[in-house]
């Protein structure tokens, strides 16, 4: 999964109803970045074909911080509208699926 990728599937939900919504936009505006260079970040540790235990704790730790994030973005006006609840599922599935390309690289420790 690549950057585009990723924007194309948060992009399609956010476009779900036609309306890209306030909420929608923020969501995506302060998510997108973040998800992207986890991606980006997965990619560089990829690249020679093993993650070491350093590259392992950086990307669970982004991946954390990305967690909390698109749920403090999402709640920023103290409610959770499902819009964003859809966005959150989206990215939470792309979080996920890129979990899961780290899971099935050989380790390093």
């Amino acid at each position: 999964m690549d950057s585009r990728e990723i924007w194309e599937r948060l992009i399609k939900t956010a476009l779900k109803d036609t309306i890209l919504s306030k909420d929608e936009h923020n969501f995506l505006k302060n998510v997108l970045l973040d998800l992207e260079t986890y991606e980006n970040t997965l990619s560089k540790a990829l690249e020679d074909g093993i993650i070491d235990g350093g590259e392992q704790a950086n990307l669970f730790t982004m991946r954390m911080q990305l967690i909390q994030k698109m749920y403090d973005v999402a709640n920023m006006d103290d409610h959770i509208t499902d819009e964003e609840s859809e966005l959150i599922r989206t990215t939470q599935s792309i979080i996920n699926s890129l979990a899961d390309i780290e899971k099935s690289s050989p380790k390093e420790f």
